[in-house]
């Protein structure tokens, strides 16, 4: 990926964590309650929710600087 710039970079970031909390949200829908898979699949989810939120922070930083 070092052909692409930071921009790009970070906006393929993104887009991948928002399919990537798509699909933990879908998981942790289909997981029953009394399966502990449903903790590990829940803070999975949050993790992507904090770094999708850090990547779109970031991605408006450098929007902001050009």
């Amino acid at each position: 990926m070092s052909n692409y710039t930071v921009e790009e970079k970070v906006e393929a970031l993104v887009l991948l964590l928002r399919k990537a909390l798509e699909a933990a949200s879908e998981v942790e829908a289909r997981i029953p309650y009394y399966m502990n898979a449903k903790t590990y699949a829940s803070r999975l989810k949050r993790m992507i929710e904090n770094a999708l939120k850090i990547s779109e922070e970031v991605r408006g930083e450098l929007e902001a600087s050009k």
